[in-house]
């Protein structure tokens, strides 16, 4: 055995037994210690305790890209399906749940959630999602 793997052992040892350490302690954990290291942690960081912090806002890993692109802009409704107050009962059923998806450029109003938190509206075809043009939507009139 090594001095260091010696002198690690006995850090071991005498370290309390966190609830993070089941990430990375025992030979089973070897992939997630290499996570770590490759992460830019070396042995003193990845000894200390770990808070686990759940988000999407990560951009570490590959798998974890984009998320945030996809929670930005949020699809609302289609500009068709906006009406007024004194809109009658029948009009609006027969708008809201019997139109039939359409094939083509469609007007649609979308949010910028995670920003300025504007209102757009894009005209986007619903079958390549290629985007014709956009704009902001002002209600008023």
């Amino acid at each position: 055995m090594a001095p260091d793997d010696s002198r690690r052992d006995k850090t071991r040892r005498n370290r309390p037994k966190l609830r993070s350490r089941i990430a990375i302690d025992g030979l089973d954990r070897t992939p997630h210690r290499a996570f770590l290291r490759a992460t830019g942690l070396g042995d003193e960081a990845i000894a200390q305790p770990m808070i686990g912090v759940g988000t999407t806002e990560g951009e570490m890993t590959p798998c974890n890209m984009g998320l945030r692109a996809q929670a930005e802009f949020v699809f609302e409704r289609p500009v068709e399906t906006i009406f007024g107050v004194d809109t009658p009962t029948a009009e609006l059923v027969e708008k809201l749940y019997t139109r039939t998806n359409p094939r083509g450029v469609s007007a649609e109003l979308w949010r910028h959630a995670r920003g300025c938190r504007a209102w757009l509206r894009i005209d986007r075809h619903t079958v390549t999602h290629v985007i014709a043009a956009v704009t902001l939507w002002n209600p008023a009139p």
